[in-house]
């Protein structure tokens, strides 16, 4: 993971104005693969292969902070949006807005879950294998019919004005 200020894009050119932080130094963070950063409430949240870490910076210290999931759960995507910090893993989604919630994913053939976006109280999930369903938060997830190969990996969902969502299969 590096870090830079944007205060003057300029000096983003040079990695000397980086500050990088890599597992070899922080032992609490486990992993180097790193799959997803996202900047929620002045905190940068980082999602590994070992679950989502919050990085606290101070004046004399700097650490990571593992947010209490499932374990084994790897991070396939962070988002944000109104309802906090969602997080896509392989063992379901989850909301993060200063506490964390596993979110019911009835319908969905597995939990592994790629990405996804929320539209209102409508929320999309794209498979790691299997499609895309929505759920418009009266019950179970429905697959949504995109033309894709049945079983074709969901690996980007992204919204789109006027309410409606893009992915990208592959």
């Amino acid at each position: 993971l590096a870090v830079g200020d944007l205060s003057d894009p300029l000096q983003l050119k040079s990695f000397a104005n980086w500050t990088s932080f890599t597992s070899g130094e922080y032992p609490e963070l486990p992993s180097s693969v790193i799959s997803s950063v996202q900047h929620y409430r002045d905190t940068i949240y980082v999602g590994t292969s070992d679950g989502v870490y919050a990085l606290h910076r101070s004046a004399i210290d700097t650490t990571f902070v593992r947010l209490n999931m499932a374990a084994g759960a790897i991070v396939n995507a962070l988002r944000v949006d109104a309802g906090g910090l969602r997080i896509y893993t392989s063992r379901g989604e989850y909301r993060y807005d200063g506490s964390l919630v596993a979110l019911p994913s009835t319908g969905l053939p597995t939990t592994n879950i790629s990405d996804g976006v929320t539209i209102g109280s409508e929320r999309i999930a794209g498979l790691a294998k299997g499609g895309v369903y929505r759920n418009t938060g009266a019950g179970a997830f429905v697959r949504i019919e995109t033309g894709a190969p049945p079983g074709d990996a969901a690996r980007d969902i992204y919204t789109l004005p006027g309410g409606r969502a893009l992915g990208a299969f592959g």
